[in-house]
């Protein structure tokens, strides 16, 4: 009896672009949802590339973290080119890698949310680079037919991420993609350069599709009457089977499952693997009296706004609440972190800038 093939393909299980709804009219899904909903599917690893943000990094790894799958962090930033804008996922692969896309992020935002390729040299420690999906340089330059420029951008980023730039292959049930998947495997043969299976997840379930549609045409400033290109075309978006059933033609094995892919997209994974939260708050350095620890200069300044706050019986209630409240602080070492806020509106306060602070801080 025939065997069906999509029961002799390996799975795919590390999804590395997805965005959430931190990506606004580009994701539906929070960061908790996307992780529940892979760890229901049984993948391994789930990465967030937020568009130009990594907002949703410590909600993944918490999230991660109570479901035992690993959480990558990355961001999708846009590079203008020569006239054109492509999307470009970067994974960071420590915390000096996440420090340097957060650098770069700041640069982007100053730009309009633009990089180039001089601001993507400069800040290219401990990151890893995706080609990107539809909006991404090959599939775009490879529509208009632009070979010759697709080959001298390759070249440009593989240099600036040596043996840390992969070519990503996506599906989404868009006319031609089973055969742009094989193209872009192909391509990555004769680049010398990995080719990893990364289809791009916007949404946990199909069942958003509708408000996928409804944000991205309030993102693109028209009704859902009004047809774009950018809108999506179904709900191929979502967090899919690990064996991609939905991908079976009727020529073999599809590119995204093939098991050099597969290997290369463990390896990027595992590259990546790194835990973001510390398992204590580390407060910034603050600035204190020479011979005065944080918690003593903490209880100082304290005391030294009680009295002029409080007095009489009332003065004797709040001083015991505090003595409480202090004594907490010490326990879990914060007397850095309530330091380090008022260093900030001591700053404001003292040229005129409107500030408050948020919660116990």
């Amino acid at each position: 009896m025939p065997t069906n093939p999509a029961t002799q393909r390996p799975p795919l299980r590390h999804l590395l672009h997805v965005h959430s709804f931190f990506s606004f009219g580009r994701g539906v899904s929070s960061p908790t949802r996307l992780v529940e909903r892979a760890a229901e599917r049984g993948y391994e690893a789930i990465a967030l590339t937020d568009l130009n943000g990594v907002y949703g990094a410590v909600e993944l790894h918490q999230a991660a973290r109570k479901h035992g799958i690993d959480a990558l962090i990355g961001a999708t930033v846009q590079l203008h080119h020569d006239g054109d804008r492509f999307h470009l996922p970067l994974l960071a692969a420590s915390r000096r890698g996440y420090e340097t896309l957060n650098e770069l992020l700041t640069i982007a935002h100053e730009h309009d949310g633009d990089v180039s390729l001089a601001m993507l040299e400069a800040h290219a420690t401990d990151l890893h680079a995706l080609s990107g999906g539809r909006d991404g340089l090959p599939t775009k330059l490879l529509t208009q037919r632009r070979f010759h420029a697709l080959d001298r951008l390759l070249d440009q980023l593989a240099a600036i991420y040596p043996d840390r730039f992969w070519i990503q292959l996506y599906y989404g049930a868009h006319p031609g993609d089973r055969r742009r998947a094989r193209y872009l495997r192909n391509l990555a043969q004769r680049r010398r350069l990995p080719a990893i299976a990364a289809p791009e997840i916007r949404m946990a379930t199909p069942d958003l599709y509708p408000l996928l549609d409804a944000l991205t045409c309030a993102r693109l400033g028209i009704t859902v009457d009004d047809p774009h290109a950018e809108r999506p075309r179904n709900d191929a978006a979502a967090i899919p089977q690990p064996d991609l059933a939905d991908l079976d033609p009727l020529d073999g094995t599809p590119a995204l499952l093939l098991p050099d892919v597969l290997a290369n997209t463990r390896s990027l994974a595992e590259a990546c693997r790194w835990p973001l939260l510390p398992e204590r708050l580390t407060p910034p350095k603050v600035r204190l009296p020479d011979g005065v620890s944080a918690d003593e200069h903490l209880a100082h300044r304290t005391f030294e706004r009680l009295v002029e706050r409080y007095q009489g019986e009332t003065l004797l209630h709040a001083r015991n609440r505090l003595e409480q409240e202090l004594a907490t602080v010490r326990a879990l070492g914060f007397a850095g972190f309530f330091l380090a806020a008022a260093e900030i509106t001591d700053y404001c306060h003292d040229r005129g800038i409107v500030c408050s602070g948020r919660g116990s801080a």
